[in-house]
């Protein structure tokens, strides 16, 4: 079967892509359980290669059954710019989709509210099916005005299955439908080792994710350094606006002054560059504030990311995180408190290392099977 994945991708580290490594990580597991199942992957990428230039329109051939599609795409230098090159992106997709799309064909989709009008024509038009992959509910996070609000309701009506991260975001949503749907926590790929980059005897801490303040993670992340002796070395990696990238730069030049573990901003991290870096570290931070209304649904997807590539994983004690099939495989905080967080790192440095493997291998095969199965019988 051929399917079209459609969504912000790009996995090249030689490029200024408009992507979240945490939604390309988890693109890249769900293709690659459905190549493995024998279907052929076009992913059509809306990130273009470089947001500083024009792109052209690109195909990148990954092995025979796995392509990705970059669409031509504006720079985005400026809001003229930005907003030209949304509506560019959104009429070539459409155009694309029209010529390509056959009766009956299974679209995969990345949620974005930016995409529901096209996925809505090309269902009508060309009377196929479309999997929605939600990982969180926008509105949930953001402060979306009412016309965005209804636009994300219809996404999730128009869909013919989904694929969520949690079976609480799943319960959330689709109580209302009852639509078939699969879960997937993230990726379940137990990663190939790589060569370490770090030689010294520190205990190595790694914070990987959204420079987003307001969710508070990668701030409380630094803050725990303050509790944190000069036997650990903390390292902040992610990505966010240059704004938030510029605070973020601004908090760990503050702490390296002042905490006696040494704390590094280490950029943003991606494709092999990203998997050698964490791979050299010790323990993985999911940080976030309890209070955040998407705790109740949507799954930390740099947990599973950090448990593929060996790590012990301290996170924050919330319910979508203590119900899952890893849950016994972390260590937990329980406050909003950095000085707690530093405690579970203590904690998890101190614990004999656990191979995370067997779960995420079995979790693998059972997700592989029921997304295969639930495409083939839309």
């Amino acid at each position: 079967m051929n399917i079209k994945y459609i969504g912000y991708y790009c996995t090249r580290k030689d490029s200024e892509p408009y992507t979240s490594p945490a939604a390309v990580e988890k693109m890249t597991y769900i293709a690659s359980s459905l190549q493995r199942a024998g279907n052929e992957i076009e992913v059509v990428s809306l990130s273009g290669l470089d947001r500083k230039k024009f792109n052209l329109r690109e195909t990148e051939v990954i092995n025979k059954d796995f392509r990705i599609l970059y669409l031509s795409s504006f720079p985005r230098t400026n809001k003229f710019f930005r907003l030209l090159n949304t509506w560019w992106l959104q009429k070539e997709l459409l155009f694309y989709l029209l010529k390509k799309v056959k009766k009956g064909e299974v679209l995969l989709v990345y949620h974005s509210v930016a995409l529901v009008n096209i996925c809505r024509i090309v269902k009508k038009i060309r009377k196929c099916k479309i999997c929605l992959e939600v990982e969180e509910i926008y509105q949930d996070a953001q402060n979306l005005n009412e016309k965005l609000k209804k636009r994300e309701y219809i996404a999730f009506r128009i869909a013919d299955a989904y694929i969520f991260p949690s079976k609480m975001l799943g319960k959330k949503i689709n109580s209302k439908f009852s639509k078939p749907y699969v879960v997937a926590h993230g990726s379940y790929l137990v990663q190939l080792k790589r060569q370490k980059i770090f030689q010294d005897k520190l205990i190595h801490v790694v914070y990987a994710g959204t420079f987003n303040l307001t969710k508070g993670g990668v701030k409380i992340a630094i803050e725990s350094g303050k509790f944190l002796d000069s036997s650990y070395h903390l390292h902040i990696i992610g990505f966010g606006t240059e704004q938030e990238i510029k605070e973020v730069k601004c908090l760990v030049h503050d702490a390296e002054r002042k905490y006696k573990c040494k704390i590094t901003y280490d950029g943003c991290q991606r494709g092999e560059e990203y998997l050698r870096f964490i791979q050299s570290c010790d323990i993985g931070l999911s940080t976030q504030k309890s209070d955040n209304m998407l705790n109740d649904s949507s799954f930390p997807s740099k947990i599973l990311s950090y448990l593929s590539n060996g790590l012990k994983v301290v996170t924050a004690e919330i319910n979508v995180v203590k119900e899952s099939a890893v849950s016994d495989k972390l260590y937990y905080y329980s406050l909003d408190d950095a000085k707690e967080v530093a405690h579970a790192i203590k904690k998890a440095s101190l614990a004999e290392k656990e191979s995370g493997s067997e779960i995420l291998q079995k979790l693998d095969k059972v997700f592989t099977l029921e997304l295969n199965k639930m495409i083939k019988e839309l």
